[in-house]
């Protein structure tokens, strides 16, 4: 018999496809008589605790080998290591959903008992909404996981962990409430609108990312696309995502057809004249087998228009790029044929087309779930694929991980410039820099040695303008602005607003926290839960004169160098 020595070292030594070759062959030579035996001798648990993001993918290969590893997971509550990998990229996260979804529905009730406990814990470990239930988590069990929440939790000083693995499980949770709704994975097989270059390739519109697809064809374009998931496509809904302010034409509005075979554009032509009235009409007539046209085997499953957003201010942060679309009724979809009808200007700008849905395996004679889409609310934003969000984390004080920095070279793209050279953000002060020598844009800058401050009078403060970005600040970073060891600031406190006038305080402190010329420090936002446009750093009275002092100094403020750190809402 192989021991647990030998596959243990496989899964965390060696990552590649070799490997998982290697494993898989080991396993499969096992005789299934022995898999009790190694079940006995804790083999799914000892490999559960090896699980890591470069090896979770033979560990998902590995542990469906065994006989009984469902029923082995769920006896020792097992899932929370892999909900916590779900923070990883993009396909690890399909892989981690894929396995758990693929759990034996007799399994989801207990799965969805142990992810309310992460959603919704309570002082006593157990979930308010479950308790009491039948089968639900032992108090052996919720400790278990409590401690190894506690333990994740902890390895962070920041409280973003803890969101992180909660908003994880809350997806998944969703999912298991809904048919196991998920986001739909399909390819481009076909499109006729060209590209402007490299970066903005066709197959952008299939990434949930912050990736474009910009056409170089300025009329209707065709996208066909082919489903690449597991089983038989089953599609509820629709995302449609536009670029953010720097693009210039986002698409307007487009047409979705889907068949059980590949669809063919030239059959498509004759609809490519209707307006807007027809278009709307001809998906009301498809919503049925008896509304399809001179028997056409495709049909008309949604139109879209992205110029209908809300006008509020805080709704349209969150909608004026983002729609999402409940069909008539579910559609196996397995073939679909998107038409870009308009854009703003000329050519089309789309950043994500997103297919929601389940799947179901009709070879094995498996029925698809009866699923209402419309009585499904908000399947998107749960899924986390409504908000374009990007995180920035802070690792040593003026790092390059921070929103400014990121800013100031073009989202990655350039060298750094100082964004308020670039044009991208405002900063504006209380009085005028205190010399001509002086510059507005140090106060946001990164370079060490050159003085920086302004006042006169109290109080002293600066504001920083995003523009169209907003951030949910969770933490900042300030340098002293004086070459010498006093005039530090003592007496502050940063602030937050949406419209330069009503103001949130995130932070205050009373004493000077710099000790050096230039210092450097920085602070969390521990409570940080709203998205803000403008910063402020505000100092009431006058500088300290060095540490353990209070009292003369002078009515100035003297800051070179400021940088944010959070989630930026990209819309």
């Amino acid at each position: 018999m192989i021991d647990f020595g030998l596959i243990s070292y496989l899964m965390v030594h060696l990552y590649n496809s070799e490997t998982e070759f290697q494993v898989i062959r080991l396993i499969s030579h096992l005789d299934s008589k022995f898999h009790p035996q190694m079940i006995e001798q804790g083999m799914i648990q000892r490999l559960i605790q090896l699980v890591t993001v470069k090896n979770v993918k033979v560990f998902l290969l590995v542990i469906q080998r065994f006989e009984g590893y469902q029923q082995e997971i769920m006896k020792e509550a097992s899932l929370l290591p892999l909900i916590k990998l779900r923070d990883a990229d993009i396909s690890v996260q399909s892989r981690i959903s894929d396995f758990i979804l693929g759990f034996d529905k007799k399994h989801w009730r207990a799965i969805r008992n142990q992810l309310k406990l992460i959603v919704n814990p309570n002082s006593n470990g157990v979930c308010p909404a479950c308790e009491g239930i039948s089968g639900h988590l032992t108090h052996c069990q919720v400790s278990k996981m409590k401690l190894s929440t506690k333990k994740i939790f902890s390895a962070n000083s920041s409280n973003a962990p803890q969101y992180s693995l909660q908003q994880q499980a809350k997806k998944l949770l969703f999912q298991l409430e809904n048919h196991g709704l998920g986001l739909l994975k399909y390819k481009l097989i076909f499109g006729d609108g060209g590209e402007t270059g490299k970066k903005h390739r066709a197959k952008n519109i299939l990434q949930p990312d912050f990736s474009v697809y910009s056409s170089e064809k300025e009329s209707l374009i065709n996208l066909s696309l082919e489903y690449v998931g597991r089983g038989d496509p089953l599609l509820t809904h629709i995302v449609v995502k536009v670029p953010s302010l720097k693009y210039e034409s986002p698409l307007r509005t487009a047409v979705f057809f889907t068949s059980k075979k590949p669809i063919d554009v030239k059959l498509t032509s004759k609809y490519d004249h209707f307006n807007e009235s027809q278009w709307k009409e001809l998906v009301k007539k498809n919503a049925d087998d008896q509304g399809l046209e001179g028997g056409d085997e495709f049909r008309a499953i949604a139109y879209v228009d992205m110029s209908e957003s809300e006008s509020d201010l805080s709704r349209l942060l969150t909608t004026r790029s983002y729609k999402e679309i409940p069909l008539e009724n579910s559609m196996i979809a397995p073939y679909i044929l998107v038409k870009l009808l308009t854009a703003t200007k000329k050519n089309y700008e789309v950043e994500f087309l997103g297919f929601i849905g389940t799947s179901f395996n009709a070879s094995e004679g498996e029925k698809p779930p009866s699923i209402t889409p419309k009585h499904i609310s908000e399947p998107g934003n749960n899924l986390g694929v409504k908000k374009r969000v990007k995180k920035f984390e802070y690792v040593s004080d003026f790092d390059k991980n921070g929103l400014l920095f990121w800013i100031g070279t073009s989202e990655g793209e350039k060298l750094y410039t100082n964004p308020l050279v670039a044009g991208q953000v405002r900063v504006t002060t209380s009085h005028n820099m205190y010399s001509t020598d002086m510059r507005v844009e140090e106060i946001i800058g990164r370079s060490r040695g050159s003085s920086c401050y302004w006042g006169g009078s109290s109080p002293q403060w600066f504001i920083l303008d995003l523009k169209h970005r907003r951030l949910r600040c969770n933490g900042f970073t300030l340098r002293h602005g004086y070459q010498a060891s006093n005039s530090f600031i003592q007496d502050w406190e940063f602030s937050a607003s949406n419209d330069g006038v009503h103001w949130t305080v995130l932070f205050k402190c009373p004493h000077p926290p710099f000790r050096r010329p230039f210092d450097t420090k920085s602070w969390p936002i521990l409570d940080g839960q709203e998205y803000f446009r403008y910063f402020k750093i505000t100092q009431r009275g006058n500088y300290s004169m060095g540490i353990g002092t209070t009292g003369g100094g002078s009515a100035f403020l003297c800051i070179a160098g400021f940088e944010l750190y959070g989630d930026l809402l990209m819309d």
